[in-house]
């Protein structure tokens, strides 16, 4: 029996491996795992004795079942990694959501207070140009009461030197009238002391042609009395009594007297009403002046709201800034995890078809040394 197996092992080595069995190593030696297969089994068939067939084919089902239990234990890694990933990318969902939200919701608020910031600027604006237009009627008003004030000093100053003209002639009227009809028999002196104040009745008269107009009342009263004055001394050379000149010269003096009233109650009058525009003016100027000052109040107060809000904008801005690039870098996160687990689902699928590969490999040899495995030993240590 020992001679038949030693001539059957030494025919096999003689007759050699078919030609299909040769290629099918020659194939798994090119691959990175076969070659590591060819080079383990030239180890093993050093290693052993004659029945090591069984060694063989136990090392070869015991690295066909590591592969399978690698299989397994990579698909249990990668489901525990795919889990977990998961969870991370739930998380990361989470927060850049509310990254998402925290921007916009900054963005939106900050946008309000920009709008309510424009808005108070403008009442800002409005305020001001109503102080503008306050100062500006108070210019106006100021240039009218000027010209007021100015108009009423010359009707004062007028009514003033009227009323002076008027006294100063009713004075020297009176002067006169005694010395026309007190007594017939009148003295050189007396007749040169009436010349005189003739003249200054003229000269009065001339005074108020000065200042009046030629047809103000006082003038042309004035130039009646220098003609019943002249008449009036006609008549004391011709009648001592010359009534009708006296009575002239009377009416004269009441017309002088009413006029004079008139005069004194016109300058009340316009003093009265100046002191009312006055009191009008100073009291519409104040009531501009106070508004002017709640205004002013106003603006300083919306001044202070602004500045109050554009800090709070600043502090916005700085949070938004601070939200975008905490969503950047969540977003990063994302884009790396799922790069991860792209990866890592390559990576697996790549070990996936290495293994089939290896297995498929595997029992291919496997077949081969079932089916000649003397003439594949004596094959395979002669091979690489």
């Amino acid at each position: 029996m020992l001679i038949y197996l030693f001539f059957a092992t030494v025919l096999a080595q003689e007759i050699g491996l078919p030609s299909e069995y040769e290629q099918i190593l020659e194939q798994i030696s090119k691959d990175d795992f076969g070659k590591g297969l060819i080079g383990l089994l030239q180890e093993q068939y050093k290693a052993q004795n004659d029945d090591s067939i069984a060694n063989i084919d136990q090392l070869l089902h015991n690295l066909e079942q590591n592969i399978m239990e690698s299989e397994k234990q990579d698909a249990e890694v990668l489901s525990l990694q795919s889990d977990d990933s998961s969870t991370q990318t739930e998380q990361l969902k989470q927060q850049v959501a509310e990254a998402q939200y925290d921007v916009t919701n900054l963005g939106s608020q900050i946008k309000s207070i920009k709008d309510q910031t424009s808005r108070f600027d403008q009442r800002i604006k409005e305020r001001e140009n109503i102080i503008e237009e306050y100062e500006d009627i108070q210019a106006q008003l100021d240039a009218l009461r000027k010209k007021e004030r100015v108009q009423f000093e010359k009707q004062r100053k007028s009514s003033t030197t009227i009323s002076s003209l008027i006294k100063r002639s009713r004075y020297l009227i009176k002067q006169l009238i005694p010395k026309k009809f007190a007594l017939v028999q009148q003295s050189s002196n007396d007749i040169a002391s009436d010349e005189e104040i003739n003249e200054q009745i003229i000269e009065l008269q001339n005074e108020a042609k000065e200042y009046l107009s030629e047809d103000d009342g006082y003038v042309q009263l004035m130039n009646q009395f220098i003609q019943v004055s002249t008449l009036l001394k006609t008549e004391m050379e011709t009648d001592t009594d010359a009534p009708a000149s006296k009575q002239k010269v009377n009416a004269m003096l009441d017309i002088l007297q009413r006029l004079y009233d008139q005069v004194d109650k016109t300058s009340t009058v316009q003093l009265n009403a100046e002191d009312d525009r006055e009191k009008q003016f100073k009291k519409v100027i104040q009531q501009m002046n106070n508004d002017k000052q709640a205004l002013k109040a106003q603006i300083v107060e919306m001044d202070q709201v602004i500045g109050d809000k554009r800090e709070y904008i600043e502090q916005l801005t700085t949070a938004q800034k601070d939200a975008q690039a905490r969503l950047t870098s969540l977003q990063k996160q994302q884009k790396d995890l799922q790069k991860i687990r792209d990866d890592e689902k390559v990576s697996y699928n790549q070990r996936v078809k290495e293994r089939k590969q290896s297995l498929k490999l595997l029992r291919q040899a496997r077949n081969v040394l079932n089916q000649n495995f003397e003439a594949a030993k004596a094959y395979i240590m002669n091979m690489l």
